[in-house]
């Protein structure tokens, strides 16, 4: 079956879950098991969709395509919002069935965006997205002010770029992204299309002064948002920076890159900083997600083939990585009544977590051979070609993420505690197990992603056509 069939479906079924859910009753036991089967059929789907990439479909006169990276970053959607569908429904308190109704919904709206070819779709579904994102955070949070900061910053970065879509469009005559990555624009235009796309997508990334948004987005609501928007959110910024403001403005991302690695860099050293002063779990986790979306925008601004595939092995191998800590986080505070950071025993006490915890803790402080120090690896090496400087910086901040990340969760884990022993639910082992063994696979076979890339990011960067 080719992409062109495949694609519809993957945007068109969760919409029909999504209303399928929406019909249910209020306390319906039938609202989880449809929001888990709606993930589940579409996360089936987007691994079929890798039989068959580099094709296009249109639907309503709209252009789609797929090619490798956005194949990756579909299945890795649509993994966390079926880790999010089997988290413990006891947790979300309220609302239980709206946040059914907008999961899917997001997937969708994720799966347009990543696989759109017109550039004002593209804008008007970063649109839809922040609209349903601040839905889900309102309802599930009960945080009037948490949401209203993500939508303020996240959707003033959307303007930017629609404006400069709007700029793109009026200078050139053409609306396919495909088309514009090949066309050339005069040093002027290229300079205006860069500042409007990066402060964009830099709201977006949550990059410094824009990161006051993420915190609270991850904090406040209950462990299926959290995931959601540490899984998805947080890859569209990144994502519109490798695969529109690259291909478009080339020459200028080249010449204002000290800029952009500066707002990098000063994102990832508060967030080390701020994650360090913290003692809730899930803001260090916060804190932690930031450094590794700062280091990928260095990856993405090395304009380097390593550094680029790098960046999208960080934000593939991401979803994964904080789904499974934010579950265990889930499953500490449920029976530690605490995300206290000074809780001790976890191991003793949960006994079945460890193995998972292992894996999602190791490869969030670059052990290798797992996913973040493959995607370490080729930044660092990337910016050795160009910038040895920013390389050295990218070593300290790599040490800080594994030094905070093993201060966080050591004594966690290996401390003494009498509590009584108990054991993971069914719903938590199904949701940390396929991510510790896909976050052990990443870092096993590297080599088959990013071969599968190659030709992906060589189009990024000009090389190829």
């Amino acid at each position: 079956m080719s992409a062109g069939n495949i694609l519809p479906l993957l945007i068109l079924t969760p919409l029909l879950g999504s209303f399928s859910i929406a019909c249910t009753s209020e306390n319906s036991a039938d609202t989880g098991a449809l929001s888990i089967w709606t993930a589940a059929f579409g996360f089936l789907l987007s691994l079929i969709l890798f039989l068959s990439p580099e094709e296009k479909f249109s639907l309503l006169n709209l252009s789609f395509s797929v090619n490798h990276i956005s194949v990756y970053m579909i299945a890795a959607t649509f993994f966390v919002c079926l880790t999010a569908a089997l988290t413990d429904p006891s947790e979300i308190r309220a609302d239980r069935r709206k946040l059914h109704v907008l999961a899917p919904i997001l997937a969708s709206l994720a799966t347009a965006l990543f696989s759109c070819s017109d550039i004002l779709v593209f804008c008007i579904l970063l649109q839809l997205i922040a609209v349903i994102a601040f839905i889900m955070l309102g309802i599930c949070a009960g945080d009037a002010i948490s949401a209203s900061k993500f939508f303020i910053i996240f959707s003033s970065g959307n303007i930017l770029v629609f404006c400069g879509a709007i700029y793109l469009i009026g200078a050139t005559g053409i609306g396919d992204i495909n088309v514009l990555a090949r066309h050339t624009l005069t040093p002027k235009q290229e300079n205006i299309v860069f500042f409007l796309f990066a402060v964009g997508f830099a709201c977006q990334t949550a990059l410094f002064p824009f990161h006051v948004w993420l915190s609270d987005s991850h904090v406040a609501p209950p462990t299926a948002v959290s995931m959601i928007f540490a899984g998805i959110l947080m890859k569209i910024g990144p994502f519109g920076m490798m695969t529109l403001l690259l291909p478009i403005a080339e020459n200028a991302a080249s010449a204002f890159g000290p800029y952009v690695f500066a707002a990098a860099i000063a994102t990832a050293v508060w967030a080390i900083i701020f994650g360090l002063l913290q003692r809730d779990l899930k803001r260090i986790v916060s804190a932690l997600s930031l450094a590794c979306a700062a280091v990928s925008v260095i990856g993405i601004f090395s304009l380097t083939e390593e550094g680029i595939s790098g960046a999208f092995f960080y934000m593939t191998a991401g979803g994964f990585i904080f789904s499974a800590l934010f579950t265990i986080i889930a499953a500490i505070e449920k029976r530690f009544g605490s995300r206290d950071v000074g809780i001790s025993g976890v191991s003793r006490v949960i006994p079945s977590i460890s193995i998972a915890a292992a894996a999602a803790i190791s490869a969030l402080a670059s052990v290798p051979p797992l996913p973040c120090f493959v995607g370490n690896f080729l930044i660092l090496f990337g910016c050795l070609k160009e910038h040895p400087c920013i390389s050295l910086i990218i070593g300290l901040l790599t040490a800080s993420v594994a030094f905070l990340t093993l201060k966080t969760f050591y004594k966690m884990f290996a401390g003494e505690c009498n509590m009584k022993k108990s054991p993971l639910t069914a719903d938590e082992l199904t949701c940390l197990l396929p991510s510790a063994v896909l976050i052990l696979l990443m870092g096993i076979f590297p080599n088959k992603i990013l071969q599968s890339v190659k030709h992906n990011v060589a189009v990024i960067l000009g090389e190829e056509s």
